[in-house]
């Protein structure tokens, strides 16, 4: 049976009651969750005389990542942080307040971080088949952290309709080879894929958190799907790039990458004629061609998955 209105208003905090804030920037609207960012203990064990039970006791501390599932839709200044950091290598760190509310939206519990560096971004997978709103999930790695009660002040969020604009099954997917466009007006799906930013531990003496400085960005492969009967141009390039051994081993002397691809991936707007936002793709090369499971009964047309090499991304927030 569902809780009653006062049941409800009796308790303590709504898991649906938060404020996001970052560097003073209140994106609480497009927040869809948020987890993480608690300090953590790294317990010692040790065997210490005969007795059979080892001690146990704190030894350094950590911090969680906080990830954020953050929608795409007008959350313009934190798409530009993401686009410098990946097309500019420009690492910034970031302070923030998550506010957790009961069911009045009181503030009940304060959860602040400093000097947060991004480490994880993932864009969701794009499928023509599923009207989805687009969000964009965000890990950052903060070095300090720390929580008390909520001061009881009302916060306020406001409504994220905007969001229906930005969504998973309006996209579109290119691909040429010196200038030459490859067949792929029919793929029907982009799968998940995540931007990743090493972060080196640096201890800090007699300080129990340690530091971190970002490292290497790492750029994924992409998986996309087209129907097999649409797929022939994707075939071929496969089969002279990679299937046929001899060819590629007898075309070695020619310029280096010559099979590769430039493309892109950009999301529209639901009537497809607006760019929303573009992600560049260069250096793109086959890796593997995989059948999709084939099941009888099933009405769906046959398709292949192709799964592609990227060696640089470059993110454009079309504003």
């Amino acid at each position: 049976m569902p809780p009653t209105t006062s049941n409800l208003a009796s308790k303590s905090y709504a898991a649906t009651r938060f404020r996001v804030s970052i560097d003073d920037h209140d994106i609480t609207a497009f927040v869809k969750n948020v987890e993480g960012g608690m300090i953590k203990s790294d317990p010692v064990e040790e065997k210490a005389g005969a007795a059979h039970i080892p001690l146990k006791h704190t030894s350094t501390r950590s911090i969680e990542p906080i990830s954020l599932e953050v929608g795409m839709c007008k959350a313009n200044w934190l798409l530009d942080r993401i686009q410098e950091m990946i097309n500019s290598r420009k690492h910034v760190r970031y302070s923030g307040q998550i506010d957790y509310a009961d069911p009045n939206d009181k503030a009940r519990f304060t959860h602040q971080f400093t000097r947060a560096l991004i480490s994880e971004v993932t864009f969701p997978a794009f499928d023509a088949a599923k009207a989805e709103y687009a969000f964009l999930k965000v890990k950052m790695q903060p070095e300090s952290a720390q929580f008390e009660p909520g001061d009881g002040n009302p916060i306020k969020n406001d409504p994220y309709s905007a969001q229906k604009i930005w969504q998973t099954s309006a996209f579109r997917f290119d691909l040429e080879i010196n200038g030459k466009a490859l067949s792929t007006d029919h793929v029907t799906k982009v799968e998940s894929f995540t931007i990743k930013v090493g972060n080196k531990v640096v201890p800090q003496g007699g300080r129990q958190l340690p530091a971190y400085l970002p490292t290497t960005v790492t750029i994924p492969k992409m998986s996309i799907h087209v129907p097999l009967h649409y797929a022939d141009s994707i075939l071929d390039w496969y089969r002279k790039s990679i299937a046929n051994v001899q060819a590629s081993n007898k075309d070695g002397a020619k310029a280096s990458g010559g099979y590769e691809a430039t493309g892109s991936l950009t999301v529209l707007d639901p009537s497809r004629k607006k760019e929303l936002y573009r992600i560049d793709l260069d250096g793109v090369g086959p890796e593997q061609i995989t059948m999709v499971k084939s099941e009888g009964g099933n009405t769906n047309m046959k398709s292949i998955k192709l799964d592609l090499y990227v060696t640089s991304m470059k993110l454009i927030n079309v504003k």
